[in-house]
């Protein structure tokens, strides 16, 4: 049991090292990147990330529900159910992968890319050259982060990490090795972005099934009836995970297409700061889900709320800091980025609130996660994902400009931070009632 736990901790600790590396590499590169492109068209940039970047979200819930089965299976050593989960998963995610693939070439060719974003100033075609780059990449890389799940399982979430960092490090080196290169334009940084994360997930996907030999997928091991047992309540946390994206990932996009790419560059990196303590608070938040779910199945109150207390303080304490940073934002992206860019006062206030806000939807989204209580913030986020995009759009188009798109998301997120608080004190409160 020490061994175990020994065996966790240095997982977490590794965990940490690497994902904060990794964020550390995203920051570097968005000064090569507008040294590359130049702001214009590292705003369209940002909107066509922002584009693509939900649709690897869309696996069904088949990942998650793979993570959670193959726990199970490994830890029974049944390894011929573990071989027909994972190739199951894989057939299953290639299909999904296809289908998006299809659906999304049928409205690249139907529906012209100026409706949805700023491309002025890219070449003509140069918008759908990148728009077929990015979509059979994501599909691929769709089927590809399936590794992430299975080292999960093998309690080895570090080295799933660790391949995230090692794309980000191939991505950086690419980016300067080309940054000389003069009248770059987007499409090659499309290409490089996508090969570092291809090549670099396939390589330890096939070392993985190299060194575990006993999970290597074979078509002849698809089982259909296991696709109910991989979906399950992980329907419901992707219903989660689609919502938080569209409130999360619309902005830029809705932007670019009503105020143009330039107001996009000013957005993303205001945002970028302020989310810095949206990331440290959520690094540290990962231990909290299993731990609060083991007290829970423990019946014990006083640990519950000692550890969500003791998080609310971290909480607290990193809300301040980002408050106390918001101040010298300006200064920040002068620095980071050797530009001098007005930047709007509401658009700051308002990122700084939409992070306090995301930070107490975080914290209580894990407690309610951790005693599988989903259904009240599911719906909660669906009603939030179909208000999102038309009241971004309208306050956009208000005297508010870019500052509209976040406000939109920070409304989004209210009904969350009052009604989800209330369902874990009532949750609490029905563990004390029923612990010794």
């Amino acid at each position: 049991m020490d061994l175990f736990r020994e065996g966790l901790k240095k997982q977490a600790v590794l965990s940490l090292i690497y994902k904060f590396s990794s964020i550390l590499l995203s920051y570097l590169t968005v000064p090569v990147l507008i040294g590359i492109l130049g702001n214009e068209k590292y705003g369209v940039w940002v909107a066509l990330s922002s584009l693509f970047g939900w649709i690897s979200v869309l696996d069904m819930g088949i990942g998650s529900g793979l993570q959670n089965e193959l726990v199970k299976s490994v830890a029974d050593s049944d390894f011929k159910l573990s071989k027909c989960l994972i190739s199951t998963s894989y057939i299953s995610t290639s299909i999904i992968a296809f289908i998006i693939v299809i659906f999304g070439l049928i409205a690249i060719k139907l529906m012209p890319v100026s409706i949805i974003l700023d491309t002025a100033a890219l070449r003509e075609n140069e918008p759908q050259k990148i728009m077929l780059i990015m979509l059979g990449s994501t599909g691929i890389i769709l089927i590809l982060k399936l590794y992430i799940n299975i080292q999960n399982a093998l309690k080895k979430s570090s080295t799933g990490i660790l391949t995230g960092l090692i794309s980000n490090i191939l991505y950086i080196f690419s980016l300067l090795l080309i940054s000389r290169i003069s009248g770059l334009q987007i499409t090659i940084i499309a290409v490089v972005k996508n090969i570092s994360v291809i090549a670099v997930f396939f390589i330890m996907t096939i070392a993985m099934f190299t060194v575990q030999r006993q999970l290597r997928p074979g078509v002849k091991y698809f089982n259909r009836n296991l696709i109910i047992n991989l979906s399950g309540i992980s329907l419901q946390f992707f219903i989660i995970q689609l919502c938080w994206n569209i409130i999360n990932s619309t902005d830029n996009i809705i932007i670019s297409s009503q105020l143009g790419s330039l107001e996009v560059t000013v957005f993303s990196l205001v945002f970028r700061i302020v989310t810095i303590g949206k990331l440290v608070f959520f690094l540290i938040l990962t231990p909290f889900w299993p731990q609060f779910s083991e007290y829970h199945h423990m019946n014990d109150y006083k640990q519950m709320k000692r550890l969500l207390m003791n998080y609310g303080k971290i909480m607290f304490f990193i809300d301040s800091g980002m408050i106390a940073i918001s101040f010298f934002i300006p200064i920040i992206i002068k620095i980071w980025t050797g530009q001098s860019m007005i930047i709007p006062t509401p658009l700051v206030i308002f990122s700084v609130l939409f992070v306090v806000l995301d930070n107490v939807v975080g914290l209580f989204s894990y407690c309610l996660n951790a005693i599988n209580r989903i259904k009240l913030q599911m719906y909660l986020y669906i009603f939030g994902a179909v208000i999102n995009i038309p009241l971004s759009i309208k306050l956009v188009n208000t005297l508010l400009g870019s500052s509209g798109a976040i406000l939109a998301s920070c409304i989004c997120y209210l009904p969350l931070v009052i009604l989800m608080p209330w369902q874990v004190i009532i949750e609490m409160k029905k563990v004390k009632k029923n612990g010794t």
